[in-house]
């Protein structure tokens, strides 16, 4: 009998066989094993929220069994998506997954609610963050290059040395061309000056003196005779007037100050080797060296 078990080619068979059980056994529960699946009830409850918001009434069952039928499918396609690693070496599954992770610290270390100190202080810093713009109150003639052609300047002139001596409507009325902006403004800010009239015409602005007709000042139309009445230059902001803006400043800064703090912690855990290739002026040498 034991003569018998030492023979090669019954040991080959008892090993063939009792690796076939194994796999056998092996591949049967494969086959009925499920990963298991819950849509629970907070799910749902959301799945109906989000769908309520939306449409503005409940949804019916009918699309409440199509929107967790919907759910279902969509774990199911990401289970056997993480399965065949299709999440690897993929740029935009990377990017979203580290942002959700930057979200997720966010969410655990929740920035507190500044006190007025803080506020006040961080105002001081960013003064000019929240410094109000000047405005301008200006009346303006305009004279069209293409109506005036070379006498362009020489008719601006004459028509300055009038407004001078006599700057009433009717002046106003009888010399300038026809233009699409209103002649006169109130505090325009100058920010929608320069938007308007162009960055050049703004700046000319800055420094003309009140109170006298002046010109030519050149904007993205044309020339313009100018009778600055006010420059408005706001002081500095108090915290009263901009206490929403300065918080949520001041909260952005406190995230993006956590979120660094955050990823030093995790950058700590980690051995960083940047392999950089060879240089070299060659372009052959580049190419033989990136494969």
């Amino acid at each position: 009998m034991l003569r018998w078990l030492r023979e090669p080619a019954l040991q080959f068979l008892l090993i063939g066989t009792g690796l076939f059980i194994v796999y056998g056994w092996l591949h049967g529960r494969a086959s009925f094993s499920k990963d298991t699946i819950v849509i629970t009830e907070g799910r749902i409850d959301q799945l109906a929220a989000g769908f309520a918001g939306l449409k503005r009434r409940p949804p019916t069952r009918e699309e409440l069994d199509g929107m967790v039928n919907e759910a279902v499918r969509e774990e199911i396609l990401y289970r056997e998506a993480i399965a065949l690693h299709l999440d690897e070496d993929d740029v935009i599954v990377r990017r979203h997954m580290a942002q959700k992770l930057q979200f997720v610290s966010e969410d655990t270390h929740p920035v507190p609610e500044p006190t007025q100190t803080q506020l006040r202080d961080f105002l001081a810093q960013h003064l000019q963050q929240f410094q109000a713009e000047r405005g301008y109150s200006f009346t303006q003639v305009f004279l069209s290059p293409q109506r005036h052609g070379h006498q362009l300047y020489g008719d601006a002139e004459r028509m300055l040395s009038s407004l001078r001596r006599a700057p009433d409507d009717a002046t106003l009325a009888k010399g300038g061309d026809p233009f699409l902006l209103d002649s006169h403004f109130e505090r325009l800010p100058a920010g929608e000056t320069a938007r308007l009239f162009g960055a050049d015409f703004e700046k000319a602005l800055q420094t003309l003196a009140a109170g006298q007709w002046q010109g030519p000042v050149a904007s993205s139309f044309g020339i313009h005779l100018v009778l600055l009445r006010l420059r408005d230059e706001p002081g500095p902001p108090r915290l009263a007037d901009v206490q929403d803006e300065v918080r949520r400043a001041w909260m952005n800064d406190q995230r993006e100050l956590a979120n660094a703090r955050f990823y030093d912690e995790l950058r700590r855990r980690y051995d960083v080797r940047v392999e950089l290739p060879p240089t070299s002026n060659d372009p052959a040498k580049l190419v033989i060296a990136g494969r």
